[in-house]
């Protein structure tokens, strides 16, 4: 599969940025980490095109940079591809439909999509070079005020995101230079104990970094007060009025940091959409509404798809929030002695809805707690789980055929078992499902344990129990979507 991904990587780069970009980041990605000699070796181009290629890279989130001294106090610069990032590039074309579609209209019509775009392209730029990008002048105050508050609005909904040091810097070499700061501050060597507390400390530090809500890139301005007339009539005119301690106060974007598109945020987005359209397929267009609804709610506080949960949110926030818009009376029938009017009756589907979607067996709402109408969460460690099982079964079902999605379900669901076993629940015969099984095993989409009854482990003499391990299947698959 190594192999496969790195062809794969370098097609994604060629085609977004041409041939010489492709060539250094395939030496980083095949050969691993590189100081620039290495990679003008490898690469046979001249250093000063090996980093133009490297700086479009950086810029571009696809490659990171460290900081090494040797032991006569050189300081080298090894750089590193991210395979990830250059991967997820092959969704660009879904980001920039996501972006279109869910940005607020005031913010679409303010040239937030365009501003969006030309980030995209050009990796990572200021509020002035996107001006520049864009044709912004002085002169077209209009279109200049559209542009700021359409650049506010994305950095405050995290479309874009500010670019810092850190960011450039691999993870490992993050944790390895706050150890490296930790131990300086100790006279004494440190013990096991010590190391790992540190190492806890460190942990804790970037959980809270990660949690924190401060937005970089975005500073308070205090908007100063003119004279008001009852100051004026009292003889309070002491020149030109000053700031007022207790004034107004703005958001505004600071014009030299560095922003690039927010793909975390992006990811939040598909994922969401895909959670709605699972809940579309097992229930209906209603439930699948209001699912979008609720999922649209918790999106400010999800940073990325790394989150199990979401933030919790209340049935009466659900419901008094739903648009009255939605046709959710098209696709469920309720009793007709309920409550009369209109939104009487948006509420009560709403109710109904979500209640239907609680109860749907793939646990993706939660109810948290009973007070009142109740409070929710979106379970997305089960959301993930119900979306890949789904996708392993069309992709089993397309490779091998029913019987061996069926085959697959039964493993999932029971864990470990013989061949006798899964013939009696799947109602098939032993033979069939003995080579469906050998098929799928000869894949890699099942693994097989082996549980001896005796010491001396004879053949006959041993338990064969087929199950399914995750992450052997996820590989198989990738190497047989490469293939």
């Amino acid at each position: 599969m190594a192999e496969a991904t790195i062809r794969l990587c370098k097609h994604v780069v060629a085609n977004h940025f041409g041939s010489t970009v492709e060539a250094v980041s395939t030496a980083l990605v095949k050969l691993g980490r590189l100081p620039l000699p290495m990679i003008v070796k490898s690469t046979g181009l001249s250093p000063k095109r090996v980093r133009e290629a490297l700086v479009v890279l950086i810029l571009h989130g696809l490659v990171t940079h460290a900081n090494a001294t040797e032991a006569n106090g050189r300081i080298i610069t090894h750089y590193s591809a991210r395979q990830r990032e250059i991967l997820r590039r092959t969704r660009i074309g879904l980001y920039m439909k996501l972006a279109k579609d869910n940005l607020d209209e005031c913010v679409r019509a303010a040239l937030g999509f365009d501003i969006v775009k030309t980030t995209l392209l050009s990796g990572a730029l200021t509020a002035k070079q996107l001006r520049q990008k864009m044709g912004i002048t002085g002169r077209q105050k209009q279109r200049s005020e559209k542009f700021q508050r359409a650049l506010m609005e994305l950095v405050r909904e995290r479309y874009l995101t500010a670019l810092t040091p850190k960011d450039t810097i691999t993870e490992v070499d993050k944790i390895l230079r706050e150890e490296i700061e930790a131990k300086k501050s100790e006279k004494f060597p440190l013990s096991d104990k010590q190391m790992q507390e540190i190492r806890r400390s460190i942990t804790a530090r970037r959980y809270e970094e990660y949690n924190n809500n401060v937005i970089v890139g975005m500073k308070r301005k205090v908007v100063s007060e003119s004279k008001s007339e009852h100051d004026l009539m009292m003889g309070f005119d002491d020149g030109p009025s000053k700031v007022h301690i207790g004034g107004d106060s703005q958001d505004e974007v600071e014009e030299d940091v560095y922003f690039r598109v927010n793909f975390d945020r992006l990811d939040v987005l598909l994922r969401n959409q895909q959670i709605a359209a699972y809940i579309k397929t097992k229930i209906n267009t209603g439930a699948s509404l209001v699912m979008g609804h609720i999922l649209k709610l918790t999106e400010a506080k999800t940073k990325s798809c790394l989150e199990h949960t979401s933030s919790p949110i209340t049935a009466n926030q659900i419901v008094h929030s739903i648009p009255k818009d939605l046709p959710l009376s098209e696709t469920m029938v309720l009793d007709a002695d309920g409550p009369a009017g209109r939104e009487s009756r948006l509420v009560e589907y709403a109710h109904a809805y979500i209640e239907l979607i609680h109860s749907d067996n793939s646990g993706i709402l939660v109810k948290r707690d009973e007070r009142g109408s109740g409070e929710y969460v979106v379970d997305f460690e089960h959301a993930f789980q119900t979306l890949r099982d789904k996708q392993v079964d069309m992709f089993v079902q397309e490779k091998l055929g029913s019987v061996c999605a069926r085959i697959m379900r039964v493993l999932r669901k029971m864990g470990k078992l013989d061949e006798n076993q899964i013939a009696q629940l799947s109602m098939i015969s032993v033979g069939m499902c003995r080579s469906c099984l050998h098929e799928m095993f000869g894949l890699g989409l099942i693994d097989l344990h082996e549980v001896p009854r005796s010491a001396d482990k004879a053949p006959k003499r041993v338990i064969y129990l087929w199950h399914v391990d995750y992450n052997k299947q996820l590989q198989a698959m990738l190497n047989l979507a490469y293939t």
